[in-house]
């Protein structure tokens, strides 16, 4: 792909009412180049997701996609660790906290196929080392499952169909392949970064023993108005013990302060949020 023409993707892609009309004929994949020569491959379908925000404000996007989950994180992750990306869409998470530990091991979670793409582009174009993709959705079972496709946001795409944003079209939906994180056996696992539409619960039951056995520290986005439920259920699933943080408040919060929050999010709109979740050993 030459220099001009990724630039010319990249014009088109940050044009929002162009893709409304034309995402059939996109392209799949441009690349913005950030942190000296590493290049970071999106999607040029999506409009208004991950992808959308780093054809649009390039560079800087890289480190402004939701750099105060970014930080929260980075203050319990080093070097050395083995970092799960579960939903990791085109990996921002991942490349991010690459370039800022070099001997960070990722492991990416991505089934949909073009977003994978971008994901193995990334690795490959930039040399990367211990750094690997794995195209499947993480629940819990093993098997086959159908992905439910959001046409709107390629960060809204979902194993549960119900989750879907409303101005996605409904009905497109893709087959992917399902494991369980404990059919891996991963040896060690430090911290878990999950985004994945609803399916949390899911991700959980599939992954006890894993998390029993590595007490990872883990970032998860959950629905604004379950969080205190989710919080339950991960202590009761699996028999852990966890402080809870957010971006929105200093210190660990305890169930009133989850209970204040959801009217908060409830207020301000928004209907997703992430929450750190540090085991007490």
């Amino acid at each position: 792909m030459s220099d001009l023409g990724n630039q010319v993707k990249l014009f088109i892609s940050s044009k929002r009412w162009m893709k409304k009309y034309f995402r059939p004929l996109m392209p799949e994949m441009a690349y913005v180049q950030v942190d000296g020569n590493f290049k970071m491959f999106l999607s040029m379908i999506d409009i208004s997701g991950p992808s959308f925000d780093l054809s649009y404000d390039k560079a800087k996007a890289f480190v402004k996609y939701e750099k105060a989950d970014k930080d929260l994180i980075e203050t319990h992750l080093k070097d050395g660790d083995v970092f799960l990306d579960i939903g990791a869409n085109i990996g921002h998470f991942s490349f991010y906290f690459k370039q800022k530990f070099p001997n960070l091991e990722c492991k990416l979670f991505e089934p949909i196929p073009w977003l994978g793409e971008c994901i193995k582009k990334t690795i490959e174009e930039n040399n990367l080392k211990k750094v690997e993709h794995f195209d499947v959705a993480l629940s819990d079972q093993a098997g086959e499952a159908e992905f439910f496709i959001d046409t709107f946001n390629d960060g809204g795409h979902s194993l549960l169909k119900d989750k879907l944003s409303g101005r996605s079209k409904k009905g497109r939906s893709v087959k992917v392949k399902v494991l369980r994180l404990d059919d891996l056996n991963l040896s060690k696992v430090d911290f878990i970064k999950a985004d994945v539409q609803g399916a949390e619960k899911l991700l959980i039951k599939g992954g006890v023993e894993t998390i029993k056995k590595n007490k990872p520290k883990m970032l998860i986005e959950v629905a604004s108005s379950e969080s205190l439920e989710f919080y339950n259920f991960l202590q009761e699933e699996t028999g852990l013990e966890y402080d809870v943080y957010s971006t929105e408040r200093a210190g660990s919060l305890n169930e009133n302060d989850l209970i204040e929050l959801k009217d908060v999010f409830k207020s301000r709109d928004i209907l997703d949020c992430n929450f750190l979740f540090i085991p007490k050993y």
